[in-house]
């Protein structure tokens, strides 16, 4: 019995966007998609990187494609951040589902921004909480594998402080 599939790798980018400290840094948004021969596609998580900032995932949730923050690690910008382990800090607002995107434009949303203090390890960064989605414009690569080669992540820009 023969098996493969076709695998993807989205990306797309924004050269310069603010992040949670309010420095212009390039962002990149990128997920693994498979599509087997026989079955059901899947996808995910969507991994946005910004520059010298820490990775944010959005994963594949029934109210939509979401990423879920941690009121140690992250709070709402406009405050009252809830009092529960995991609530919605960003989504995925031009879609529902990581497997129904093909090339072209995505929107999401940022609602939160992280925590960091004087006795964080890190000092924490992402891109920045805004009242409009920001847009990209994704594009796949395809390889075909029997079995399951996945693709690699886009590169990302080396922190250059400013």
């Amino acid at each position: 019995f023969l098996h493969g599939c076709a695998n993807y790798m989205f990306s797309g980018e924004i050269p310069s966007a603010k992040d949670s400290e309010g420095v212009a840094r390039e962002v990149v948004i990128y997920w693994p998609m498979t599509d087997p021969f026989i079955g059901r596609s899947k996808a995910g998580p969507a991994v946005l990187l910004t520059e010298c900032g820490i990775p944010v995932q959005f994963d594949q949730q029934a109210e939509g494609i979401v990423f879920r923050g941690n009121p140690n690690d992250d709070m709402l910008a406009a405050g009252n951040t809830p009092n529960v382990a995991e609530f919605e800090c960003g989504r995925f607002i031009s879609h529902e589902r990581l497997t129904d995107i093909g090339d072209g434009s995505i929107a999401i949303e940022i609602h939160c921004r992280p925590v960091s203090g004087e006795f964080s390890a890190i000092q924490r960064t992402y891109l920045a909480a805004s009242d409009e989605p920001y847009e990209l414009q994704v594009e796949s690569v395809k390889s075909r594998s029997l079995f399951g080669k996945t693709l690699p992540a886009p590169d990302v820009k080396e922190c250059a402080a400013r």
